[in-house]
C-alpha cells in the first residue's frame, strides 16, 4: 500500500514504474476493505493527491455503506486539514469538491461519523468561511434531532471570530444591547496604595481641599496653575508562568427582551518579538431575560504546555460577547523558576 498511496508508490511525486489503470481503483477498494480494521484517512492522502477528479466519486459512493467506519472515511480523509496528515492542494484550491460528501453525511445516523463531518466543516471554514455558514444555513432548513449540535460544532471557530453569517444564524446579534463589565481581574497580592502629591494637583484644587479642612481661609482668586500630571495608574495584576488568572464577567440585560449570548474571553498572548497574538476561549452560552444580571467568574491557567510556549511580559485580556471584544485589560505575566538540573 505504501508504493500505491506514498511517495515512493506510482500516484506519488518521483514514481519509478507506470502504473496499471485499475491500480487506483483496486487501492481505493483496497482501503474501504482496510478501514474497518485500522486507519486509512493518511493513506488515501496519496492518492487525492495523485487524482482527486478520479477518486472522488468512489468516495462519494462509500456514503451508502452500511459500515460506519467506511461512511466517516469518506469525511475524515477528504478533511482539508487533517490532523498529522499530508495537505492536498487540489482540497484547498476546490473547497466545494467535498460538499456532495458532507451534505450526505450530516444527519448520519452514526455519532462517529457525524464528528468527523462537523470536524470537516470547521476546516471548510477556515477556507471559506462564508461557503462553510452557507452550507450548515441550508443543513438548518433540513434537520433532524442531531444537526444543530452537528453545526454548532462544525462553525465553533466562526462563532469565536465573530463571523457575521453565523452569528445571524445562531440569533447572536451584535447588537444585543446587554451591559458588560469586566474582565475584572484578581490581584494575587493586594496593590500598593495611591498617594496623593499635592505637587501634581493644580493649585486651585489644592486650594478648595485645604479650605474644606480648615487650613486656608479663602482659594486665591487668581492661583496660579500648575502642570497637571496623571496620578500614576494602580499596577498591572502578576500571574506567574505555572499559576492561573482568576477574573470575572459581569452582563447586564437593560432591554424588556430577552438576549441570546455567546459569550468568550480572548487572550492577547506575548510573541517572543514583542507583539501579540490572540487566542479566544469558550465562556459560556447562555439567554439572559430583561433584567438579568449575570456574573461568571473564571480561572485562566498559563500551566506550561507542549503546544504553547509563554513569554513574560505585558499581556491583556478581554470579554467577546456575540463576537463583539469590550473591556481589554493588561495583566503581566511572570516568568517562573524552572527547577536546576
Amino acid at each position: 500500500m505504501a508504493d500505491l498511496a506514498g511517495d515512493r508508490g506510482g500516484f506519488g511525486a518521483g514514481a519509478r514504474t507506470p502504473v496499471r489503470p485499475d491500480d487506483f481503483d483496486d487501492a481505493l477498494a483496497l482501503l474501504a476493505e482496510l478501514t474497518p480494521r485500522l486507519t486509512a484517512e493518511f493513506a488515501i492522502r496519496g492518492l487525492l493527491q495523485a487524482d482527486l477528479a478520479r477518486a472522488l466519486p468512489t468516495i462519494l459512493s462509500w456514503v451508502q455503506s452500511p459500515d460506519p467506519h467506511v461512511r466517516r472515511l469518506a469525511s475524515e480523509g477528504t478533511r482539508a486539514f487533517l490532523p498529522w496528515a499530508k495537505r492536498v492542494a487540489a482540497l484547498l484550491e476546490n473547497p466545494e469538491s467535498t460538499l456532495p460528501i458532507i451534505n450526505a453525511l450530516y444527519r448520519d445516523e452514526s455519532d462517529y461519523v457525524r464528528r468527523s463531518v462537523a470536524n470537516h466543516l470547521n476546516d471548510l471554514s477556515r477556507q471559506s468561511p462564508d461557503l462553510a455558514a452557507s452550507v450548515a444555513a441550508e443543513w438548518m432548513l433540513a434537520p433532524d434531532a442531531n444537526t444543530a449540535h452537528v453545526v454548532r460544532h462544525g462553525l465553533r471557530s466562526l462563532v469565536k471570530k465573530g463571523h457575521g453569517a453565523t452569528m445571524a444564524l445562531f440569533g447572536f446579534s451584535p447588537n444585543h444591547g446587554v451591559a458588560v463589565t469586566g474582565p475584572v481581574l484578581r490581584a494575587t497580592e493586594p496593590p500598593d496604595p495611591v498617594v496623593l502629591d499635592p505637587a501634581h494637583l493644580d493649585s486651585a484644587l489644592l486650594g478648595r481641599a485645604l479650605l474644606g479642612r480648615g487650613l486656608l481661609d479663602s482659594v486665591p482668586l487668581n492661583p496660579v496653575p500648575l502642570d497637571p500630571v496623571p496620578l500614576n495608574p494602580l499596577p498591572l495584576v502578576e500571574v506567574t508562568i505555572g499559576d492561573e488568572l482568576a477574573f470575572s464577567v459581569s452582563l447586564t440585560n437593560p432591554t424588556a427582551q430577552p438576549a441570546t449570548l455567546v459569550v468568550d474571553y480572548v487572550v492577547h498572548h506575548r510573541k517572543a518579538n514583542g507583539t501579540q497574538t490572540t487566542k479566544v476561549f469558550k465562556l459560556t452560552t447562555t439567554t439572559l431575560g430583561p433584567g438579568q444580571s449575570v456574573t461568571y467568574e473564571r480561572r485562566h491557567s498559563f500551566k506550561r504546555i507542549t503546544t504553547r510556549t509563554y513569554h513574560p511580559g505585558e499581556h491583556a485580556i478581554e470579554v467577546q460577547v456575540n463576537g463583539v471584544a469590550s473591556g481589554r485589560t493588561a495583566f503581566l505575566l511572570r516568568a517562573d523558576q524552572l527547577p536546576g538540573p
